[in-house]
């Protein structure tokens, strides 16, 4: 009996020894695996050809933009500082691609407003544009200012003062200058002025009859001056209405997303 339960002991032992055998393998063999999987490196991710093109339109300084009015500016409401929009009313394109769609908005303010500059007695205007705003609601940083900054009056050879429509605001030889405000701004005209041939009369000479004639018209002419400019001093009008066209010149270079440019190119506006 002592023979066999040592036999039985042997067979044990030996079939532990197997087990633990067994196991060292095993283990091994997924430390081995695991050291080679760390070897193993991944290949560098490649992107296509359309991702790694520029997606950014670069506009140069100096371009010129040409825009209409949006909002009006006049003489007495508005002040350095307002805020003031305009409307891009021809594409602007960089290359091939398109920066600035028409109808895209721009927006600045005012910088320096003159009603009647020396010299010329015409409006002027400095604008500083500082964003842009696309139609599908994308926005650009833009730094810009405006390139023409006087609103031209014709008849501008004659002395100007703006009025209402009561009656002649200013004079030269043989005509008479009229301004009228009708909401929409100034329209100007001139007519010509004769004098009526005076019939004679009896008593006093005709000399000291045309003296005192023209003494009240000269009187009449002093005081129509004196009121059109007390007019004009007080009174909000239009200096640069809505339709105005002008330019602005790009201060900086721009950049634009191509992408939502494009987008905003195939959005509608009203």
């Amino acid at each position: 009996m002592s023979r066999d339960a040592e036999r039985r002991g042997t067979l044990v032992l030996m079939a532990l020894q197997a087990l633990v055998a067994l196991l060292i393998c095993c283990v091994c063999a997924e430390q081995t695996a695991f050291a080679a999987g760390e070897q193993v490196q991944t290949p560098p991710q490649t992107t296509s050809s359309s991702e790694a093109a520029t997606e950014t339109v670069r506009v140069p300084a100096g371009t010129l933009v040409p825009l209409t009015l949006v909002s009006p500016i006049k003489s007495k409401s508005t002040k350095v500082g307002d805020a003031v929009r305009a409307v891009v009313a021809f594409p602007i394109t960089a290359g091939a691609q398109v920066a600035i769609p028409a109808g895209t908005y721009v927006e600045g303010v005012v910088t320096s407003l003159t009603a009647q500059a020396k010299g010329t007695h015409q409006p002027e205007v400095q604008i500083h544009f500082t964003r842009l705003l696309y139609a599908n609601g994308y926005t650009a940083t833009l730094d810009a200012a405006n390139t023409q900054a006087k609103n031209e009056i014709p008849g501008a050879a004659l002395p100007t003062v703006l009025s209402d429509a009561s009656g002649p605001i200013s004079y030269g030889p043989g005509r008479t200058r009229i301004a009228f405000y009708g909401g929409e701004g100034f329209v100007s005209r001139e007519q010509t002025s004769t004098m009526p041939t005076l019939p004679p009369l009896p008593g006093p000479s005709m000399a000291k009859v045309l003296g005192i004639t023209w003494g009240v018209i000269a009187a009449l002419l002093v005081t129509g001056i004196i009121f059109g400019r007390h007019h004009q001093a007080n009174a909000d009008y239009v200096l640069f209405d809505v339709g105005w066209q002008f330019q602005m010149a790009l201060t900086s270079p721009l950049d634009v997303d191509a992408g939502q440019v494009a987008s905003a190119a195939a959005t509608p506006t009203h």
